[in-house]
């Protein structure tokens, strides 16, 4: 099989052939298609609210590009673009499994003043303990407006969204493509 690399008139190098196939070498380095990253949920959530408390997962874990950034449980987008949104809570009902839970993607194209409900991962209830993953894809065309956040419901008695570990609940955040 052969390789070959060539560059054009500015000296970048990003074409690349493999015998009878040709494609391009992306940049990671220098490319804002490309971003991940992921973060977990720092402390049990026990009560009806907006999810808040969150660690972005680095020991062990891979981030590409620009991190998001959270505020009272509000994420903004370190870019535009379109983004895959995963959810993976941890419920844990205890020895009560006739308990149910719900957390909920809500995201907003103006920064809040509107809400539109997305996706739910509901729990219960046979369940005593497991993950349920959810994801969207979001399309954000401003990063000013266009924004997240994960919210509960019907959290009750002993059941909890699990937290305090990067393997227990977290969410992930992946450009996908441009707007």
């Amino acid at each position: 099989m052969a390789l070959a690399l060539s560059g054009t008139s500015n000296g970048s190098l990003n074409n690349l052939s493999l015998t009878a196939n040709t494609g391009t070498v992306v940049d990671t380095s220098n490319n804002p298609f490309l971003a991940y990253d992921s973060w977990f949920l720092d402390a049990d959530q026990t009560t009806d609210a907006t999810v808040t408390g969150w660690t972005r997962r680095t020991t062990g874990y891979l981030n590409i590009g620009s991190a998001m950034s959270v505020s009272s449980g509000d994420w903004t987008f370190p870019t535009t673009g379109i983004w895959k949104i995963e959810l993976v809570p941890l419920y844990n009902f205890g020895a009560n499994t006739s308990d149910q839970a719900v957390i909920t993607i809500v995201t907003t194209t103006d920064n809040f003043s509107g809400t539109t409900s997305v996706q739910n991962a509901l729990a219960g209830p046979t369940w005593v303990t497991g993950h349920c993953p959810v994801h969207y894809v979001f399309d954000v065309e401003d990063t000013s407006t266009h924004k997240v956040r994960y919210v509960t419901s019907s959290l009750s008695g002993g059941s909890k969204i699990a937290g305090g570990s990067a393997t227990l609940t977290y969410v992930s955040y992946m450009k996908i493509g441009e707007t």
